[in-house]
C-alpha cells in the first residue's frame, strides 16, 4: 500500500484507563497510545528545546500506524519536518519492547546512518517519562543493535546491499530514505524473501525519480 500525507489539523488521543495496568494494556495493544503519551524526540536543530514530545496528534499519524500494522508492504512518501522517520522508529521500538521474539531491521544507505536510526530507538526508550510504565523491559544498546533480552526481541541496523539480509528472517524491515540508495533495487529484491511467513516491509522516503518512485506509482522503472 502506498501512503502520502501532509500536515493538517489535530485528532484526539484514544480513551483508556490511567491506572498502571490499564496504561500497559493500552500501550501493548496499539502503538498510538504509547507514542502519544511516552515518546520524546530529539531535534538537533533546536538549540533551546531539542527534546520534544512526539506530535502524535497530527492527523496522518494514527492512519499511518494502522497501515504499518496491517500491510505486508508499505511505501510512504514524505516531505521534510513531518516526523515520519521518527514515527517509523517509534512504531518499531514499540513493537520490539512490547512483544516477544521480534527481529526488526533498520536499513539505510550507509551502516553509520542505520546505527543513527538504532540510537534514536534507544533515545525513545531512555526518555520514557517516569511513571508511565510499571517497569521498562531490560534493554542494551551496542553499535547497530538494540536488544531486549527478556523478550528475545531486537532491532538491528544494516546498510543497503543485496547480501546484507540474504540469510535473515525478519519480523519487519524499515528502510529509510530509500529513494536515495544506490542499490535500492537490488536491496529490495533481497528484502522480499526475508519476510516470508508473515513479516513486513516499511519503505519511507522523500521522493525523487528512480526505483522508489516507480514502486510508489506502480510503474516499470524507465
Amino acid at each position: 500500500m502506498n501512503t502520502e500525507y501532509t500536515d493538517r489539523s489535530t485528532i484526539v488521543s484514544p480513551p483508556g484507563g490511567d491506572d498502571p495496568l490499564g496504561r500497559l494494556i493500552r500501550y501493548r495493544k496499539h502503538p498510538y497510545p504509547f507514542m502519544d503519551e511516552c515518546m520524546l524526540t530529539l531535534d538537533q536543530a533546536d538549540k533551546v528545546r531539542p527534546i520534544k514530545k512526539f506530535p502524535a496528534s497530527l492527523p496522518y499519524v494514527r492512519p499511518l500506524l494502522d497501515v504499518w500494522l496491517n500491510e505486508r508492504l508499505s511505501l510512504t512518501r514524505k516531505s521534510r519536518r513531518m516526523k515520519i522517520t521518527w514515527a517509523a522508529i517509534g512504531f518499531n521500538t514499540w513493537d520490539a519492547m512490547f512483544h516477544i521474539g521480534r527481529k526488526i531491521f533498520f536499513v539505510s544507505d550507509k551502516e553509520e546512518k542505520s546505527d543513527e536510526l538504532v540510537r534514536r530507538a534507544q533515545f525513545i526508550v531512555d526518555h520514557i517519562p517516569d511513571g508511565k510504565l510499571v517497569a521498562k523491559p531490560e534493554y542494551k544498546y551496542t553499535y547497530c543493535h538494540l536488544r531486549f533480552p527478556e523478550l528475545n526481541s531486537e532491532i538491528i541496523g544494516v546498510a543497503q546491499g543485496e547480501n546484507q539480509l540474504r540469510q535473515e528472517t525478519a519480523s519487519r524491515i524499515f528502510a529509510d530514505e530509500f529513494a536515495f540508495w544506490e542499490k535500492a533495487k537490488a536491496t529490495y529484491g533481497a528484502m522480499r524473501p526475508t519476510i516470508e511467513g508473515g513479516g513486513q516491509i516499511m519503505i519511507v522516503s522523500t521522493s525523487m525519480p528512480g526505483f522508489f518512485r516507480s514502486l510508489v506509482d506502480d510503474e516499470d522503472e524507465t
